[in-house]
């Protein structure tokens, strides 16, 4: 024969004193429909009464006990979940970023080729000038030493024209 503290006791040894685990083993009884009787004002059960409680409150237990993890696990589940979405934006936003760098990259690529050819193209313009005044140069050279060709002509010629009136009036 047990009562309903040494049925607490079993179940749970270090909680055997809560008010709600003997209310819970009364109301099993209840529910079971277990006979009891009163030894000394206490309620007590026979043995076997006893272990079919214990097993049907430890069952209970267990069951609580797996249903709080099952919805700690969905709790768990969904922040991870909601924690992936944010991942995910995070990804996106990260994702457009480097697409529109690599379009602005893809724009300064071009710039600097359209640079690139500009430069060559100036660069031939340069060398083409360049030619073309050393052409000038040396056109310029040649009409200058013609020019003191012809200088020194005209000075023979002025020279030559002195004399010849001085000798014309003797």
């Amino acid at each position: 024969m047990k009562n309903v503290k040494d049925i607490a006791r079993e179940i749970d040894s270090s909680n055997f004193n809560s008010q709600k685990l003997r209310q819970r083993i009364r109301d099993e009884i209840k529910r079971q429909q277990i006979a009891t009787e009163k030894n000394l004002g206490k309620i007590t059960i026979s043995d076997k009464d006893a272990e079919a409680v214990i097993k049907a409150l430890e069952k209970e237990k267990k069951e609580k006990e797996n249903s709080r993890n099952n919805e700690d696990s969905s709790r768990i589940i969904k922040k991870l979940q909601e924690q992936i979405r944010q991942k995910d934006t995070e990804i996106n936003r990260l994702n457009k970023k480097i697409e529109d760098y690599a379009d602005d990259f893809k724009k300064i690529s071009l710039q600097q080729q359209q640079l690139t050819n500009q430069q060559q193209q100036l660069q031939a313009k340069m060398l083409e000038s360049q030619k073309q005044l050393e052409d000038q140069s040396n056109v310029n050279d040649d009409l200058s030493s013609k020019n003191e060709k012809l200088n020194t002509e005209i000075e023979k010629m002025k020279k030559a024209t002195f004399w010849q009136r001085i000798f014309k009036r003797y």
